[in-house]
């Protein structure tokens, strides 16, 4: 069963309040559409642990917000700044706004939707998605990230690295040198741009795709519960580096729960370091031919 297309998050209007008409103009009315953005980590998994992971399950009505487009999203964040929050996904994010990569610079600066601390990012209903970019959680506390998908971004740019060939630079979503994240019925997944596409450059494969979700750099106290992992490669990495001991050790406490990893072929996950609470997780793969692309190695 793929929790997030069969046990997503149902939805009901419960609340509406009105932003003044001047607020209303630049950012989206306030509206407590989907219930669970006030829940908070449950017990069973390490963000609920030293203190829990609470989010925006405080916000006070002014800090409740609906989006629909990246520019939306940015808006929002930097109006609330690290005020509890709930912000509510309708429908597809496209991050690029439609306007393709040029090159790496362009790439980094447009394609990287930065989620600050005491936030709930939640999807309304089974339709909530982002597209062409990357969730990063960076030096912030107290994060939930819940019911929608992301579909892993393209680099437009590989480099090259000697010995291991190209590399792709863009990670679906980031967390690092943050504490307290729950992560909660996603689905990621290579979605139209399956690793099958990939072209060949100076006799080698051009990789596109980085990771699905990297949990690195001393981030502490995370869940991983009820997501579905698909079609990809590297899929999820806890601990920086063989040599990033200093920042990770007696870190890195992480729960992955009752999620689904589903024609993935390395990473579910990679761990160094940490303390990771598996359990009630289901691994399908196929080590045979690549069906289209995903050859199974190891869990």
């Amino acid at each position: 069963m793929k929790p997030n297309k069969y046990m997503a998050i149902s939805t009901s209007s419960l609340f509406l309040l009105c932003l003044s008409f001047a607020q209303a103009e630049t950012l989206p009315i306030t509206q407590l559409i989907v219930k669970q953005g006030k829940e908070i980590a449950p017990s069973d998994g390490w963000a609920g642990q030293a203190g829990g992971t609470t989010g925006g399950s405080l916000a006070s009505w002014k800090n409740i917000y609906t989006v629909s487009s990246a520019q939306q999203l940015r808006d929002v964040v930097n109006a609330a700044a690290d005020q509890p929050k709930i912000i509510q996904i309708k429908g597809t994010i496209d991050i690029s706004n439609g306007i393709p990569y040029k090159n790496f610079a362009d790439q980094k600066k447009r394609s990287q939707l930065a989620i600050p601390a005491n936030t709930t990012l939640i999807g309304i209903g089974k339709e909530a998605k982002f597209i062409h970019g990357s969730l990063l959680v960076n030096q912030f506390q107290n994060v939930i990230l819940r019911n929608f998908t992301v579909e892993m971004p393209v680099d437009v740019a590989p480099h090259y690295e000697q010995g291991d060939g190209w590399n792709a630079e863009w990670d679906g979503i980031t967390i690092e040198e943050s504490q307290h994240v729950w992560v909660d019925h996603l689905t990621l997944t290579d979605g139209s741009f399956t690793d099958d596409q990939y072209k060949q450059k100076d006799g080698e494969t051009w990789t596109q795709h980085d990771g699905m979700l990297d949990i690195k750099r001393g981030i502490d106290f995370v869940t991983i519960s009820w997501s579905d992992f698909n079609h990809h490669d590297k899929t999820m990495l806890i601990g920086h580096s063989d040599g990033n001991g200093a920042q990770d050790t007696g870190k890195l406490h992480v729960t992955i729960h009752d999620s689904v990893f589903e024609l993935i072929e390395q990473r579910s996950p990679r761990v160094r370091f940490g303390q990771v609470h598996s359990f009630n997780n289901l691994f399908m793969g196929d080590a045979g031919p690549r069906v289209p692309a995903y050859r199974y190695q190891y869990s």
